[in-house]
């Protein structure tokens, strides 16, 4: 009995921890809270208002899809004046019985950030100490290559992109907590040179249509154009990359960011392979990002001939 009605305090303390650790005087008084309407409406669900994970805008496939299964495993930091963030990237391709049709996993499983507090303030934030780590949102993606090796056409990619709603932290604007989707085209053409260090040049070009719920009332979900632009330069060891990716939302308000990454990586079709790449924002997600990734061939993992 006695260690009951101890077990019943110490619950009964940590409940009151809890709601003690949820006193939003200081988020009322701040953002001029009006008593009725909920926390939700005042959080601006767009790419300048968020984390660098919660929309971010997404990679190309360049007109060509991977030939074999292989996990992309990376680690990022994110830097800017207010807000540093680092986390681990993921990534899953699985051809679907033939080369030409692949399926995709993608999530961000951790992330780490502290906001300093002007940003905190700015993303309507709502824990006073905005710091801690989060899950990101899970991708899911089917992508189909509608031509290859074509004597006249360039090589195109079609991709069917999901994200859903599993991002956690939407009080401190890490993530959404709402679904999306987008559709992408993809096409490049490859330039062979033979050359002693070039080999082959591959200009590429993104077009697309992303979309993703909100919380305002006049407006339920928010759409927008995607757009890409760039090239790789392939040695015999190495691939270099550079572009010019983003996309235009409906709201205009912090919703078009703009990005240009360049990088570098080698390019055994064999083996495993390393890569950094460099991303700087440009609008709307004004972070400089640097990524260190290694890319695993998974050949026993494969569901067609």
């Amino acid at each position: 009995m006695k260690n009951c009605i101890v077990l019943i305090f110490v619950m009964a303390l940590g409940i009151a921890k809890s709601h003690a650790q949820k006193d939003y005087t200081w988020w009322n008084e701040q953002h001029n809270w009006d008593g009725f309407r909920h926390w939700t409406s005042y959080t601006k669900l767009t790419s300048k208002y968020m984390g660098p994970n919660a929309l971010p805008v997404p990679d190309s496939k360049k007109g060509i899809l991977p030939t074999q299964t292989q996990l992309k495993v990376a680690g990022e930091g994110h830097f800017s004046d207010g807000d540093n963030t680092q986390n681990l990237f993921s990534s899953f391709y699985l051809p679907l019985f033939t080369e030409r049709v692949g399926f995709q996993l993608e999530m961000v499983p951790i992330e780490f950030y502290k906001l300093d507090d002007k940003t905190r303030d700015e993303r309507v934030s709502r824990e006073l100490v905005s710091e801690g780590s989060t899950a990101g949102d899970l991708y899911i993606a089917t992508f189909i290559q509608l031509t290859k090796n074509h004597e006249k056409l360039p090589d195109m990619v079609l991709g069917v992109n999901f994200r859903t709603a599993s991002g956690a932290n939407l009080d401190e604007a890490r993530f959404t907590n709402t679904p999306g989707y987008f559709f992408d085209f993809s096409a490049s053409k490859e330039i062979t040179f033979n050359g002693k260090h070039i080999q082959s040049i591959r200009p590429h070009a993104l077009a697309g249509f992303y979309v993703y719920q909100t919380y305002l009332e006049n407006n339920y979900q928010n759409d927008a154009f995607m757009y890409g632009l760039g090239v790789d330069v392939n040695s015999k060891k190495l691939t270099y990359e550079a572009s010019l990716n983003g996309y235009v939302g409906y709201l205009n308000d912090g919703d078009r960011p703009m990005v240009a990454r360049i990088g570098v990586g080698s390019n055994d079709p064999d083996k495993t392979n390393f890569g950094v790449r460099i991303q700087q924002g440009i609008f709307d997600q004004q972070y400089t990002t640097a990524r260190v990734y290694c890319i695993l061939k998974l050949k026993k993992w494969k569901i067609h001939e």
